[in-house]
């Protein structure tokens, strides 16, 4: 009964579908007619089939029950057929062409989003075109179709680079408009190298002065591009040398304009978004009548200079000093007489940078010296010597923003005279003699800035140019000393301490060199391991050319006893420590007045280790021999944790009689 029942029921469904007529525009050349926009209709494709030729209008071949109409465009523009409030989920397709197997697909869609399957499709139509359009259902889906065509959408008038919308000459200013509907013109550029973009729309500028300027352009919704050319035609345009900054949903960008200049300002976006923006442009900021070597100013007299940075830039070409900031404003100075003159910039606003050179264009330029304070309304002097009729290069610019809180834009002022005497000890020449032990005054102040006549500028792999305003000492090591300790610790400014063996200027052997002690910022200190009979030379710079009073202490004037593993029973151990295991290091050491004993310690016995910073005493000395020696454990501070290497090594000295 069950099964009768059963086969009943299919008869009826089949029988009772068999009377749903298929639509009357199942076929291509039965399309209803849809006329104008806006426009609406209604249909179904229940019971609609795929004809013999015809295209798959989504993307999959699983479909097959679409339904036609046809449609002129009543004129041109952007116009948008729409599936929406069909109840299922429907493909869209527009075509051109005579028949069914001879179709050019204009554009299809599917889903118009993640949560709307009824689709969408927009496209720009020419006025009286005949356009084919299919509805199908995905998947083989049907039911009940609403059809509307609205339009026609214009593009935006200044879409195209021949419309550009002209922009008011001055500044600081705003400008709305939008990207929708806009186009990407044949051989228009890739906006900030955006190749994705396709919807720009375009400004013309002139600005009425020169001088930097910031513009951006925010989007709604997406990230827009700029883009800034020089040029009459869409084809010849030339891209604005400009640094650029996107942030969230806005292009910044930074470039210098020349009065009189026509700009094409082009927007744009990626993927192929778009949407309304807003175009800034800030007040421009006019660049310094010396911003360039070949604009530079001529120095007369002993007259105070002034200027501002506000505005200067690093030239083409020009060579960006370490610690500068690169807004470089230049003077010419032809000197008047013979003699040492000081340029003092210490009155400046800004934390004044200044270089000196010699040469006749920015190309070939060669530095003289450099200067600056490090410090805000700290004093900025450059020293330097000149004969008459010599021409020097005078650069001033501002302490980069990466050293100082100090503002990097604002006024700069120096005077430029005579200098009085230089130290007794500022040519190697005149270096001071050092007999003994203990500390020696002096000061650099009126030194000449940067390296004398001969003097090499030092480098190291910490110091990036040294050699300025620098003093000298000299001190033969006695009989008996070895190790020695020089440093400047005491001084009142940022000094740089460098040791040289050899017998002249030009030909110095450098020893040692420090600019930071680690333990006093600012001032300097250096080991070395000096040769009895041997003459020394200690030259104490100011780094970048500072100036200041100088503490210079030489210590260690000892002789050295035993050296290198020369103490007895001297071994090395790892021994266990609570939970962990430590490298220790022994040895035997007398207990006499004056002795010293100094253990070092090396990775790669090449840098030694001359402080106790890397290991403790274990325990307390043990006595030997009724109080005449003692052993003496050592280890190093961090606990074994894999495998590697030290060096130890042990001095022992004796203080000079």
């Amino acid at each position: 009964m069950s099964s009768l029942w059963l086969a009943v029921a299919l008869v009826v469904a089949v029988t009772s579908n068999a009377l749903v007529a298929a639509p009357a525009n199942d076929h291509f050349s039965a399309g209803l007619t849809l006329m104008g926009s806006p426009a609406s209709t209604t249909g179904t494709n229940i019971q609609a089939t795929r004809e013999s030729g015809e295209p798959f209008h989504g993307p999959d071949d699983d479909v097959g029950n679409s339904v036609w109409w046809q449609w002129t465009a009543p004129s041109s523009g952007r116009f948008i057929f729409s599936t929406a409030g069909s109840n299922y989920d429907t493909l869209l397709a527009v075509y051109t062409g005579n028949s069914v197997s001879s179709l050019t697909l204009v554009g299809s869609n599917d889903d118009r989003n993640g949560f709307d399957t009824t689709s969408l499709v927009d496209f720009p139509a020419q006025a009286g075109i005949i356009y084919r359009i299919a509805v199908d259902g995905a998947y083989f889906r049907t039911g009940n179709i609403s059809l509307a065509v609205t339009g026609p959408f214009l593009p935006p008038v200044n879409d195209n680079f021949a419309n550009r919308f002209t922009l008011p000459a001055t500044a600081p200013l705003v400008q709305n408009g939008t990207t929708s509907l806009a186009t990407r013109e044949v051989g228009e550029p890739a906006h900030s190298g955006l190749s994705s973009g396709a919807s720009s729309i375009w400004w013309s500028w002139t600005p009425l002065v020169s001088g930097n300027v910031n513009l951006s352009i925010t989007g709604s919704g997406f990230l827009p591009t700029l883009g800034i050319y020089t040029g009459a035609s869409l084809d010849a345009l030339t891209p604005l040398t400009a640094s650029q900054q996107s942030i969230g949903q806005t292009e910044t960008v930074s470039c210098a304009v020349v009065a009189g200049t026509t700009y094409a300002l082009a927007a744009d976006a990626a993927s192929g978004l778009s949407g309304d923006v807003t175009l800034n442009i800030s007040a421009i900021v006019e660049i310094p009548v010396n911003d360039d070597f070949d604009n530079r100013l001529t120095i007369v007299g002993s007259a105070v200079q002034t200027a501002t940075t506000v505005g200067a830039t690093l030239q083409s070409g020009e060579v960006l000093e370490n610690f500068s900031h690169g807004n470089t404003l230049w003077w010419t100075f032809t000197a008047p007489s013979t003699g040492r003159w000081r340029l003092d910039a210490s009155a400046s606003e800004v934390i004044p940078f200044v270089a000196l050179y010699s040469g006749t264009s920015i190309g070939s330029l060669s530095r003289i010296a450099r200067m600056t304070s490090f410090t805000a309304g700290g004093a900025t002097e450059l020293v330097f010597s000149a004969t008459q009729g010599q021409v020097f290069q005078i650069a001033v610019s501002s302490l980069s923003e990466f050293f100082s809180t100090t503002n990097v834009a604002g006024g700069v002022q120096f005077t430029l005279q005579l200098e009085g005497a230089a130290p007794s000890n500022d040519a190697f020449a005149n270096s001071r003699r050092i007999f003994t032990s203990g500390t020696h005054i002096g000061n650099n102040r009126r030194a000449e800035t940067g390296p004398q006549s001969g003097e090499a500028a030092i480098s190291d792999s910490q110091l990036s140019d040294i050699g300025g305003s620098s003093v000298w000492w000299r001190w033969t090591a006695p009989s008996g000393v070895s190790t020695v300790t020089l440093d400047t610790i005491g001084s009142d400014f940022d000094t740089v301490l460098v040791v040289y063996s050899g017998s002249s200027l030009g030909a110095l052997t450098v020893i040692a060199v420090n600019d930071e002690s680690g333990s006093t910022p600012g001032q300097s200190e250096v080991v070395f391991k000096a040769v009895p009979g041997i003459t020394y030379h200690f030259s104490v710079n100011g780094f970048l050319g500072a100036q200041g009073n100088i503490q210079l202490t030489l210590t260690g004037g000892g002789f050295v006893l035993e050296e290198e593993l020369a103490a007895a029973a001297f071994e090395s151990q790892i021994l266990p420590f609570g939970n962990d295991r430590y490298v220790t290091v022994s040895y035997t050491r007398k207990t006499g007045k004056g002795i010293n004993y100094l253990l070092e310690v090396s990775d790669n016995l090449i840098v030694w280790d001359r402080t106790e910073a890397q290991v403790e005493m274990v325990g307390l000395p043990q006595s030997l021999e009724g109080g005449a020696s003692e052993r003496v454990t050592y280890r190093l501070k961090t606990a074994v944790t894999h495998v590697f290497k030290k060096y130890f090594r042990l001095f022992v000295t004796q203080a000079t009689p």
